[in-house]
């Protein structure tokens, strides 16, 4: 057999390496290798992966002499230690050398030491890769060194001698041509498969970024035909679908794509939207059934559905519906921020009412503005912020009745610290000690919650490493104690009101206070620079108790 012959079966053999570069460029490991994060589990794999692909390489070798092989083993040999490193090249090449070796032969022992050597100018290469993992030059190289040093270790070990050089002959160009070429193959292919996956994602990306710019601009207008026309109009430019829609209980805004049966949509949106979000909609046209993927959409005045179908099937696959849902998500974020925009504009011109409220549009501004990056990062944590700033704003701006109870106290202290947590992280926590027996207990509104904001207004957020609030509440005979401690950075108790003169703070809670108890309330203030502040109110129960509460068993 001449070397061409060799070297043509040799290149046939090339499309498994092809098909093993695909699959391997398609794996969690092979990811995790882009981001040098590959951890003990991916390195088995690995040594896995290419130890079978090695052996593959043997048994498919070509038989020049009794016993002696031209094969494609090196490649993924080399493979193994340029993607796994030294550890992993040296295994895989020890794991197929044992395999040459148990098949015998005057080259079983060179082979089987060559196949450790190539793991190890596999690894040698990808140190000088630097960040280009796919560097085709880097790849020719090791092919070239690893083959050659396999040639010349044949030469030292295999006897007799001869005969070893018979078999360099034979084998050597076929050999290097081939593995070089193979390496390189391999590289290419996972390179090309990195970059169309890459192309891909960004494409997708900048359609997703397409379709969230301009859901953000005009949903700053609320829902109605002309915004639901603008959006839907961007999202079916952005995807690959044959239909989208969006209805709200009764009526369609905005459609389009291939026009279906409107009547027989809504109908069937009508039942299913009263008690499922998500749910499919089948309908039969021209002896085919068009499949609906529908998903609900909160925080309009009515419920609406958005609803699309795909090009050129009847099938919803898991990434459209995860999509869909994500839009979703988007749009009722935007129709939330919509509402407290709108809110926002009643607070801005209110006036002693919100102001009697602790409606401070400082606050205002700084939760719209947290709420907004965390509409980018973490829709979930988003909605969940409008939820609470809803309620704060339902509770304040609406409060009618001069007393409330602690527990719609409490809530509303809820509802206003979960803001600033998300605001200030790890850097602001509040312990609330306040047994349930006292929950119906009536108490003036805006006496607790105040307090709570000047200790982080003025307080834990002048601190860099942050602090803590405590709340506790208790009973004592004919009174009810709160104590509110913080670990902020102290203040001068003596200024304190002089600084609180122009806003609803520590100043107006002492007033009201007097003006509904006089005598028989107290409002202390102890304060040390650098270690906190700490205020205890003292009102007596039968000015706001509307229910017998027996308070001995709370006595501390």
């Amino acid at each position: 057999m001449i070397n061409n012959d060799i070297i043509f079966e040799l290149l046939e053999q090339m499309s498994i390496i092809a098909v093993a570069a695909y699959i391997f460029s398609q794996t969690r490991i092979f990811n995790n290798l882009l981001k040098e994060k590959t951890n003990i589990s991916d390195r088995l794999i690995m040594i896995s992966y290419f130890s079978i692909l090695s052996i593959v390489g043997t048994y498919m070798g070509i038989k020049v002499e009794p016993k002696a092989f031209a094969n494609i083993r090196p490649i993924g040999v080399i493979m193994a230690g340029y993607m796994g490193g030294p550890i992993v090249g040296t295994i895989v090449g020890l794991i197929a050398g044992i395999n040459r070796y148990s098949l015998e032969g005057i080259t079983a022992f060179s082979c089987s030491f060559a196949a450790i050597i190539e793991g190890l100018v596999g690894a040698l290469g990808r140190k000088y890769t630097k960040n280009n993992i796919f560097n085709i030059k880097i790849g020719i190289i090791i092919g070239l060194i690893a083959e050659i040093c396999h040639m010349i270790i044949i030469l030292i070990f295999s006897r007799p001698f001869s005969d070893a050089v018979t078999i360099v002959k034979l084998v050597s160009i076929p050999m290097i041509i081939a593995n070089t070429l193979g390496v390189v193959l391999f590289l290419n292919i996972i390179e090309n498969t990195t970059e169309n996956f890459n192309k891909q994602e960004s494409l997708n990306f900048e359609k997703a970024l397409n379709i969230a710019n301009n859901t953000i601009y005009n949903m700053r207008k609320g829902l109605n035909k002309n915004t639901a026309n603008k959006v839907l109009k961007s999202i079916y430019k952005n995807i690959d679908i044959n239909t989208i829609f969006l209805f709200d209980e009764n009526r369609l805004l905005s459609y389009f794509g291939h026009k279906y049966n409107y009547n027989m949509l809504l109908e069937k949106i009508s039942v299913y939207s009263k008690s499922i979000n998500n749910f499919n909609i089948l309908l039969n046209e021209n002896n085919k059934t068009i499949t609906f993927y529908c998903t609900t959409i909160s925080g309009a005045d009515n419920k609406a559905v958005l609803g699309v179908q795909l090009s050129g099937t009847t099938y919803i696959d898991k990434y459209t519906v995860r999509l869909m849902n994500k839009i979703s998500d988007l749009l009722s974020s935007q129709l939330d921020v919509y509402r407290l925009n709108e809110l926002a504009k009643k607070v801005s011109s209110a006036q002693y009412s919100a102001l009697k409220s602790q409606i401070h549009p400082h606050f205002l501004f700084n939760a719209l503005n947290t709420i907004a990056s965390f509409c980018r990062i973490n829709p979930v944590t988003a909605r969940d912020l409008i939820i609470s700033l809803s309620n704060y704003f339902r509770k304040t701006l609406y409060q009618t009745e001069d007393f409330t109870s602690i527990g719609d106290d409490l809530e509303l202290i809820h509802s206003y610290f979960s803001i600033e947590k998300a605001r200030y992280g790890d850097k602001l926590n509040m312990h609330i000690d306040i047994p349930k027996e006292l929950y119906n207990l009536r108490i003036p509104v805006f006496i607790l919650q105040p307090i709570i904001e000047n200790s982080v207004k003025h307080g834990i957020s002048q601190k860099p490493d942050g602090g803590s609030i405590y709340l506790w509440a208790k009973c004592i005979k004919d009174d009810l104690i709160f104590i509110i401690k913080d670990s902020g950075v102290g203040m001068n108790v003596d200024e304190v009101f002089k600084r609180d003169s122009n806003s609803i703070g520590l100043r107006n809670i002492q007033e009201r206070l007097k003006m509904l108890y006089g005598a028989k309330y107290s409002f202390n203030i102890k304060s040390f620079i650098n270690e906190g502040t700490s205020i205890v109110i003292k009102i007596p129960k039968e000015a706001y108790n509307y229910e017998q509460l027996n308070c001995s068993n709370n006595r501390r």
